[in-house]
C-alpha cells in the first residue's frame, strides 16, 4: 500500500489493483474499508482529504480467506501507512471581500496579515475600497464587528469557501497538545 497527497481540493481517491486468482468481492471488501476508514484520520480522528492510496499486491489463500479478514487488513494496512506518511491538519480559508473607506484600507490590510491571511489585491468601486483577500476561517469569528471598529463602522465583507490548506506547524501542535 502506498499514500500519498492528491491534487488540492479532490475528493481522496482509492485504488485497489486486481490480482489474479483472487475472487472480486475481496477487492471490493479492501476498497470498502479503506474508504471508510478515510473518515477518520490519525490526527483528532478529523477525515483524510486530498490523499491518494494505492493498494498494489495482496494475495488470496482459499482456508483462510474471509471478507472480514481482508477488510481488517486493509484498515491496518492503511493506518501504518499513514503513521509513515507524516500527516498534517488541514483548515478552511475562505477568500473574503472587505468594503472599506480608502482612509481604512491600511488597517484593514495589516488586520488580514495579522490573521494568517493574504491580501490577493485591492480594487475601487464607488467611493469604496474593496480588499480581497484568503483568510484561514479560525480568524474570522468575530471579524464584521473587528473591522467595524477599525473603520469606526463604515466597513463591511462578504465571505465564501475558497479551499483547504495544512496548517502551519506551530498551530497543529497548540491543537494536539504537543509542547515544543
Amino acid at each position: 500500500m502506498a499514500v500519498e497527497p492528491a491534487d488540492r481540493g479532490t475528493q481522496s481517491v482509492v485504488e485497489v489493483v486486481e490480482v489474479k486468482d483472487v475472487p472480486k468481492n475481496f477487492r471490493e471488501a479492501i476498497l470498502e474499508s479503506i474508504r471508510s476508514s478515510l473518515g477518520s484520520g490519525p490526527l483528532c480522528g478529523y477525515p483524510l482529504v486530498n490523499l491518494k492510496v494505492r493498494v498494489t499486491d495482496y494475495s488470496y489463500e482459499p482456508e483462510f480467506a474471509d471478507e472480514v479478514c481482508y477488510k481488517v487488513a486493509a484498515s491496518q494496512a492503511l493506518r501504518v501507512a499513514l503513521s509513515q506518511a507524516e500527516p498534517v491538519m488541514m483548515e478552511p480559508y475562505m477568500h473574503v471581500e472587505v468594503h472599506v473607506p480608502p482612509e481604512s484600507s491600511g488597517t484593514i490590510v495589516s488586520d488580514v496579515s495579522g490573521r494568517r491571511g493574504r491580501v490577493l489585491g485591492l480594487d475601487v468601486r464607488g467611493h469604496m475600497q474593496i480588499v480581497s483577500a484568503e483568510m484561514p476561517l479560525s480568524e474570522l469569528f468575530g471579524y464584521e464587528t473587528d473591522i467595524r471598529s477599525l473603520s469606526q463602522g463604515r466597513a463591511s465583507s462578504s465571505m465564501q469557501f475558497s479551499h483547504f490548506e495544512a496548517v502551519p506547524k506551530a498551530v497543529q501542535d497548540r491543537i494536539l497538545g504537543i509542547v515544543g
